[in-house]
């Protein structure tokens, strides 16, 4: 059995167990295997189930053509054999890892999606692993969009390597693991014709289509006028100096000028006016958190606004992803000092997101309008369950808290700080409430 299993032994295991699929135990069988023609493992997989033939562990189906039935033993050696392998070599848990990556970078249309990178991989003499190159530059937007992805999660694991000569214009390295994971996606995972396209970068979504519900499209102040949102995005990069913005009062270098213009465009991406984020900083930025620590305590107190706004921010950080993906083709980051400001752009926003989704305007803002409208219902008569009662209540008083408040300096974010105690439910109030976290220092 063990020899069916080389040469790849970890591998070879993993796609035996990968394969079975749970049945109706009946005399000893517990799954089954269906192998197709078109599978590019079906060759390993048959070596392992014919070896496992000759000691009864496996039994072909009659009259059906390559489905097989499965003991419970053989099951179970395999587990311990590829648990042995794994643990023998580390090398077997990065690999495990990167596909994971590179599988959710490649989604929805995954081996659509690989196909794509594989062809603007172009050879290379091999140093230090890396086989392949990738020009992000010379590619069009919507390939660079589907592309960028799957470079950002190999270059977590340093798979991917950016070449930062200024001559370079984009040019990525790519290691052999990458382009091996890529090629096994892509015969494994079935192709639909279908890929992915960059965003366009036009006019917000209206409020039917899950948009912001006010009309007033954000700005930049002293953005050029007749210029697109994002010179370069569509076409040919255009010189770095279209990004130069002129903040009021300030005399910033360039890096600086370029993190503020990044940093906006995050900002706008989920509603919130750039100033009101690009001012809490000092002590303004430690009474926001302080205060986003305090109302995150209260939201945990009610399951239902748990799960609301915890959803809120993961489409808030979605957000920002899709806009970091536009701005990384801008022509704003085509050069080494704009795409090292782009990255600390994203950098200062992502960890800061439970700040932002609390400014005016924000998420968390038009959430809490959202909840209680409805259930307020007219004339405040409707009929409500104790739930609901609970979630209406506690969404007035924040909504109240977040309507009184400018969040503008470091007074206002304590004072909102202040307002927020007690504004959970009471000790035992509502029963359905349960494993409820307790606020630091509070009832």
């Amino acid at each position: 059995m063990e020899n069916a299993l080389l040469p790849d032994t970890f591998d070879n295991a993993r796609l035996v167990l990968n394969a079975m699929r749970p049945i109706t135990a009946h005399d000893g069988f517990t799954a089954r295997v269906v192998l197709h023609d078109h599978d590019p493992h079906a060759a390993d997989i048959r070596r392992v189930l014919n070896a496992a033939s000759t000691i009864g562990a496996v039994r072909h189906i009659s009259g059906r053509d390559e489905i097989y039935e499965v003991r419970a033993e053989l099951f179970e050696f395999l587990s311990v054999v590829a648990k042995k392998a794994f643990e023998s070599n580390d090398e077997h848990g990065r690999l495990a890892e990167l596909r994971k990556v590179v599988t959710v970078a490649l989604q929805p249309y995954a081996g659509d999606h690989a196909d794509i990178t594989l062809q603007h991989c172009s050879p290379i003499s091999e140093r230090n692993g890396f086989s392949a190159e990738i020009f992000l530059s010379r590619m069009d937007a919507n390939d660079a969009f589907v592309v960028q992805k799957v470079l950002n999660a190999g270059a977590t694991m340093n798979y991917v390597q950016l070449d930062d000569r200024a001559d370079q214009n984009q040019r990525y390295y790519v290691h052999k693991q990458l382009y091996k994971t890529l090629l096994l996606i892509s015969a494994a995972v079935p192709k639909t014709g279908r890929r992915s396209t960059a965003p366009q970068l036009g006019a917000p979504p209206s409020a039917a289509d899950g948009g912001n519900l006010h009309t007033h499209t954000p700005s930049l102040g002293n953005a050029h006028t007749g210029q697109p949102a994002l010179p370069g995005f569509l076409g040919k990069p255009a010189p770095a100096t279209e990004a130069h913005i002129q903040f009021p009062g300030e005399e910033n270098t360039a890096r600086e000028r370029l993190e503020h213009y990044f940093i906006s465009c995050f900002a706008e991406a989920i509603g919130v006016a750039p100033e009101s984020y690009l001012g809490v900083s000092g002590d303004t930025f430690g009474a926001a958190l302080a205060a986003a620590d305090a109302f995150k305590a209260v939201q945990r107190t009610n399951r239902t606004l748990d799960r609301l706004i915890d959803e809120k921010e993961r489409d808030a950080q979605i957000k920002i992803d899709q806009m970091y993906s536009r701005l990384v083709v801008s022509a704003q980051a085509q050069t080494k000092l704009g795409r090292e400001a782009l990255d600390t752009a994203y950098n200062d926003v992502l960890p800061n997101l439970p700040i932002i989704t609390l400014l005016p305007g924000g998420p968390v803002d038009t959430l809490l309008r959202l909840i209680v409208s409805p259930l307020e219902g007219p004339n405040g008569e409707q009929r409500l369950g104790p739930e609901e009662e609970e979630l209406l209540r506690l969404g007035k008083r924040l909504a109240g808290h977040l309507a009184r408040s400018p969040r503008d300096s470091a007074e206002a974010w304590q004072r909102f700080e202040q307002g927020l105690v007690g504004a959970g439910p009471a000790a035992g109030q509502i029963a359905f409430i349960a494993n409820r976290p307790k606020r630091q220092g509070g009832a």
